[in-house]
């Protein structure tokens, strides 16, 4: 509401006001140019100054005198119709607010300017550069999530051996009545690892060569084959546990890895014997294979006599020796585990040296919850795999790198730590 202002009246009838002459010692401000059109009807109020006009308002007694009584009812009759209007504006905002969903801003009324503003020639200030008058502020957009890439670029080499080995596009997810949630197990699998653990392990699934690549880049970025005696990255030795049909452990082999699968399913393993065979007949003069009781070994002719992939059958907690989990520096863990055999898992891996990465189906901080001591393992990524079993989503998996708790126990003791 706009201030009051207090009118002196002249000095002559100073104390000496009348019943019922109207006293102008306070006067809303809003009145006045209302009062001084009734009170000066005959008078160019447009063009006088703002002075004289409100020299003017305080009506001196005895001027004036048979209109004043029509000027004091406009005045009151003004008054009584803002107040009015003032009261249904105030009710109308209140709607509005009411109205308006929760947390939205009520935009601030711009400021009326006087009659002195105005006649002095002060603007309205404008809106800003692209924003409309009386625009509020937009709103920010929600952050778009960046969506994980799964389809990974394969080099066509590796393509094209894996293709020659197992006689089919080895980007397509096939599906046919043999890959159930058990394909190529037998019975004696089944009873096999029921003895183990239970038959969760032979569930089947396998990565595809775009989730298999993606998962290099992240394990081993860099990863390719070194001929004998070239300078370079060191050689890669990785471990495929629950290998399957062996096309991971075919793939890591052919980037430049060297590669020990083991598989506790026969018709599985026979499948990768049969892939290896199938890929030493097509390119002799790239590849020979050489067979022992239970398992063969793939290798490169005139290449590295450490670069090569051997396959076994079996069991891997048993088959795979303290020495070959301490100089693996790979791990690729594609197998579902029942809770029985984690005491075993956690045994067979901790044997592998700090600086070893292991990519894991199942979340390992899960199978060491209530084990003594600190988890072993540091979290460095979950990717997003294309994988048999989700093609084009991917399924997430775990990956990890081995600690090394004596140098962390090192500067922990240096500075009185623990």
């Amino acid at each position: 509401m706009a201030e009051n202002i207090v009118f002196a009246p002249p000095r002559s009838s100073l104390g000496h006001e009348s019943d019922d002459q109207p006293s102008f010692r306070s006067l809303p401000v809003t009145a006045l140019p209302t009062l001084q059109q009734a009170a000066y009807p005959d008078s160019g109020a447009d063009g006088e100054d703002q002075g004289s006009s409100a020299a003017r308002v305080a009506l001196p007694e005895g001027s004036h005198g048979c209109g004043r009584d029509t000027a004091i009812g406009q005045v009151a009759a003004v008054l009584e119709k803002r107040e009015q209007e003032i009261a249904r504006r105030l009710a109308a905002l209140e709607a509005a607010n009411q109205d308006s969903p929760a947390g939205a801003s009520t935009p601030t009324p711009k400021p009326t300017l006087s009659g002195r503003e105005a006649s002095q020639g002060r603007a309205e200030p404008s809106a800003g550069a692209g924003e409309a008058p009386g625009c509020h502020f937009p709103a920010f957009a929600a952050p778009r999530l960046r969506q994980e890439k799964i389809d990974w670029e394969v080099p066509q080499s590796i393509l094209d051996r894996l293709a020659l080995a197992y006689d089919e596009d080895p980007q397509a997810a096939r599906r046919t009545p043999q890959q159930s949630r058990f394909a190529w197990t037998g019975v004696v699998d089944a009873a096999r690892a029921a003895w183990i653990g239970g038959t969760q392990l032979l569930q089947y699934g396998e990565l595809l060569p775009a989730g298999t690549e993606k998962a290099l880049a992240v394990m081993a970025p860099g990863l390719h084959f070194l001929p004998l005696g070239t300078p370079g990255r060191s050689h890669e030795v990785a471990l495929e546990l629950g290998m399957g049909r062996g096309r991971v452990a075919l793939h890591l082999f052919l980037a430049g890895a060297t590669v020990l699968g083991v598989e506790l399913a026969w018709q599985r393993f026979a499948l990768a014997t049969e892939a290896a065979e199938r890929l030493g007949h097509r390119c002799p003069d790239s590849f020979s294979v050489s067979y022992l009781d239970a398992k063969f070994r793939l290798v490169r002719v005139g290449g590295p006599q450490h670069a090569f992939l051997e396959a076994r059958h079996g069991d891997f907690l048993k088959l795979v020796t303290p020495e070959e989990v301490a100089a693996a520096t790979l791990i690729f863990l594609h197998v579902c585990l029942p809770a029985a055999s984690w005491p075993s898992l956690r045994q067979f891996l901790q044997r592998c040296q700090p600086g070893c990465r292991v990519l894991s189906y199942e979340d390992l901080r899960i199978i060491w919850k209530g084990e003594k001591g600190d988890f072993p393992f540091q979290d460095i990524a979950a990717p997003a795999l294309a994988c048999s079993w989700a093609p084009e989503v991917g399924h997430r998996f775990f990956c990890y790198q081995r600690r090394d708790l004596e140098e962390e126990v090192i500067p922990l003791a240096r500075s009185g730590v623990g």
